[in-house]
């Protein structure tokens, strides 16, 4: 593990005063900033070489931002300096298991963070499948999550509601899973009309 005074010559402190040590990995230091939920760092390390940073991806193809919503469920401040960052392209960026950021973000971040990854691009991100052919609504579905529901379906609503997986399984056919008539009356109405 390397840490902050190692990473920005320091000898103590986690709070980012110093300048970035030329000797490291840029990608290493990215990812103790955002571990430790350090936004100036996050700021000050993406102001060198944004691109480069936030389109990198470790062996698992997750980006910055898969990380950063793994490792703190989304802190809403570290995802919108990436975010800020982050060019539309590579929200779509999908990992091993074909999830965008935004598929991550279901079930590990609050509504805020969903909405701040939904203010950018959200009509291609809403419709990502990953390997499985599940657009992030399944998972919301899934987890019975009717606020990151609602949330979804401001964007390409019928779309989303007739997206099918690879077991042709529309978000409503994950219901089962949960029996939430509320959830049911809101996917129903958001259903093309014959």
């Amino acid at each position: 593990y390397i840490t902050w005074g190692r990473l920005f010559g320091r000898s103590h402190g986690s709070a980012f005063a110093g300048s970035l040590n030329p000797d490291c990995d840029p990608a290493i230091e990215l990812r103790n900033a955002i571990e430790q939920s350090d936004i100036e760092a996050i700021n000050a390390l993406l102001k060198h070489s944004p691109e480069e940073q936030v389109t990198a991806k470790n062996n698992k193809g997750d980006t910055p931002l898969h990380y950063a919503i793994f490792w703190d469920h989304g802190h809403l401040g570290v995802i919108n300096a990436l975010l800020k960052h982050t060019p539309e392209k590579q929200l779509m960026a999908k990992n091993v298991f074909g999830e965008t950021p935004l598929h991550r973000a279901i079930g590990r971040s609050t509504l805020d963070v969903i909405k701040a990854f939904l203010k950018h691009s959200p009509k291609e991100q809403v419709m990502a499948k990953s390997n499985s052919g599940y657009i992030p609504l399944h998972f919301a579905v899934w987890i019975d999550n009717i606020d990151l529901i609602r949330a979804l379906l401001e964007h390409r609503p019928e779309e989303q509601v007739t997206a099918k997986n690879d077991k042709g399984e529309t978000p409503l056919d994950l219901i089962d899973l949960t029996n939430n008539e509320s959830i049911i009356e809101l996917l129903k109405s958001k259903m093309p009309q014959e």
